[in-house]
């Protein structure tokens, strides 16, 4: 009964904190948009921005690195470059699915 607790409790905090990062990577990358007006700068243009807007394009970098690292432990090689040709949503729901695979072993593991 204590690990089926100790289960359910992983999983409560592991939705709710990958929500908490989904909706704070959405706010940001609305609000990413919504400043540049859809446009993404890359190399000078970059360099030509206000540090605000620099900024929220470096959250939303981080955003995507961290759930690309958090992706990586399940795979037996790197999938760094492979996985950024994919949206931003496409990997945070891939992580989901990978954290509720994950939960599901350990729960199998301390059930034994």
């Amino acid at each position: 009964m204590k690990s089926q607790m100790q289960v359910e409790a992983l999983q409560s905090i592991t939705a709710k904190s990958m929500q908490e990062e989904f909706v704070r990577y959405a706010l940001t990358a609305e609000q990413c948009s919504v400043r540049l007006d859809s446009a993404f700068p890359r190399g000078s243009d970059f360099e030509a921005l206000p540090e605000a807007d620099k900024q929220l394009i470096r959250d939303v970098d981080v955003c995507r690195c961290k759930v690309i690292r958090d992706i990586n432990p399940y795979a037996n090689c790197s999938l760094e470059e492979p996985l950024k040709q994919f949206s931003s949503t496409q990997l945070f729901e891939w992580r989901s699915k990978l954290a509720t695979r994950n939960i599901a072993a350990y729960g199998k593991l301390v059930s034994v």
